[in-house]
């Protein structure tokens, strides 16, 4: 079953993989994908992120190409690796049976799919997440020495990817210290979190002055709507609850979306039952709920610019910890119960990923930016006389010719070219990236409007 099951995941990560041209946030990678290896770090610094991802992914393309779909093949081929690694803590902490069922979820979920497609740091996050997690565990049953090892590098890798990602980290400590008041053992397994934690800050110090100038350039960003209050907050939570269930191309007012979400909950209740009897029940809520709140808290206190609809991506390394919950739950089930509701479920997720493929319903439509088409549009009718002014995050620049005359992404320097040439057709490719419209292009808007 592992093999056919690791050739349906890999199908669905790869079908139509070249469909759609780079998102937004995908560009940054393609950039750095596509920059002299030792030039990575210092634009890396200037962004939002760690770097680790995007060193890993150069070297990747330095072999095997910097295509969309090479690069992408990158996040993919690692994502296998995560599910196959959230298998390994499934069976570690309950048994087979929920380590299949765990991975048979994840693998074949509409969010998983969607993210671990994407050249980002997402497929990264979810195995480094899962390997930390898994080494934590054998440390707490077995002791060993190796272990705690492989547990600190798994971290500080996990801090290189992503900021947020160390409150896992937070809820492996509680779990070492839940371990220690009940077992009452001598191995002491909250000291050595600790002393694994003090390793893994020691190797993440050098970057700590550059990760806090990220931080101060994010928090002094625009806020955008619904970024703070209880109802922002309650969308922060809920709406990555919601992508784990169903998707994020499948919009919650459709019926399917409905049934869904109520076997979803079913479940959950199920599972939440299973672990109980299993005496891990804190255990896994601690995997889930701290993260969670965490990252949806520190979104609001020192992020306002993250739209609720982003934050999926942002929690997506606690997220496979939520199908952990219910996947003992499904196990349990009756047979005729067990066929009937992964049969509801595996029909909605099909529609979800239905959608996905085919680009539509998207509830962040900012993950499949359309400028691979827009750049063949103006690739055809464009004439040599003509402008075009076009917004980085409209990836139009990405796909048109390199050093194109007629090209702008500076709309000052495409307003004086527009003065200076009065070319008979100017092509404005704008995107209202996340909330608004920059401010750059409204000016060059109401210019043209006014003058031209």
């Amino acid at each position: 079953w592992r093999i056919a099951f690791l050739l349906i995941i890999t199908a669905l990560l790869v079908y139509r993989l070249e469909a759609t041209g780079l998102g937004g946030d995908e560009l940054f990678s393609a950039r750095m994908a596509a920059a002299p290896l030792d030039q990575v770090v210092n634009p890396v610094a200037h962004d939002i992120h760690p770097p680790l991802y995007f060193v890993l992914a150069r070297a990747w393309t330095g072999v095997f190409g910097s295509s969309d779909v090479m690069l992408r093949l990158f996040s993919v081929f690692v994502g296998i690796l995560a599910v196959a690694m959230l298998y390994r803590v499934g069976c570690e902490w309950a048994g087979r049976a929920t380590g299949q069922w765990a991975a048979l979820l994840w693998g074949a979920s509409p969010l998983f799919v969607l993210y671990a497609r994407m050249a980002r740091y997402y497929s990264l996050m979810l195995l480094l997440g899962a390997t930390a997690t898994l080494a934590l565990l054998r440390a707490l049953r077995i002791d060993r020495r190796r272990y705690w090892i492989i547990y600190a590098v798994a971290s500080l890798s996990l801090l290189f990817t992503f900021y947020l990602s160390a409150t896992l980290l937070i809820a492996h400590g509680l779990l070492a210290w839940l371990a220690g008041r009940t077992h009452r053992s001598s191995a002491r397994p909250f000291g050595k979190w600790l002393l694994s934690m003090v390793i893994a800050a020691t190797g993440f110090a050098p970057w700590v002055p550059i990760a806090l100038h990220q931080l101060q350039t994010t928090s002094s960003a625009e806020a955008t709507r619904l970024s703070g209050g209880v109802a922002g907050v309650a969308l922060k939570i809920g709406y990555p609850l919601y992508a784990a269930a169903v998707g994020e191309t499948i919009f919650p007012w459709r019926i399917p979306a409905m049934a869904g979400l109520i076997v979803v909950a079913i479940l959950v209740v199920l599972g939440l039952h299973a672990w109980h009897k299993h005496g891990r029940l804190w255990a896994v809520l601690l995997l889930c709920a701290v993260p969670v709140l965490s990252v949806a808290g520190l979104a609001t206190l020192f992020s306002a610019r993250t739209p609720f609809v982003n934050m999926p991506g942002r929690m997506l390394f606690a997220l496979p910890y939520i199908v952990l919950l219910i996947a003992p739950g499904i196990h349990h089930l009756k047979q005729p119960i067990k066929i009937g509701t992964a049969a509801v479920l595996g029909l909605v997720w099909l529609i979800s990923l239905s959608n996905l493929y085919q680009a539509i319903d998207y509830l962040n439509p900012i993950y499949v930016t359309p400028g691979k088409q827009v750049a063949e549009v103006l690739r055809a009718q464009t004439k040599p006389t003509d402008i075009i002014a076009a917004e980085v995050d409209s990836l139009v620049s990405y796909y048109l010719p390199p050093n194109d005359p007629a090209l702008f992404e500076d709309f000052d320097a495409a307003e004086n070219a527009i003065r200076d040439r009065q070319p008979d057709r100017v092509w404005l490719v704008v995107i209202g990236r996340d909330s608004t419209r920059n401010p750059e292009s409204s000016q060059l808007i109401g210019f043209l409007d006014r003058s031209y």
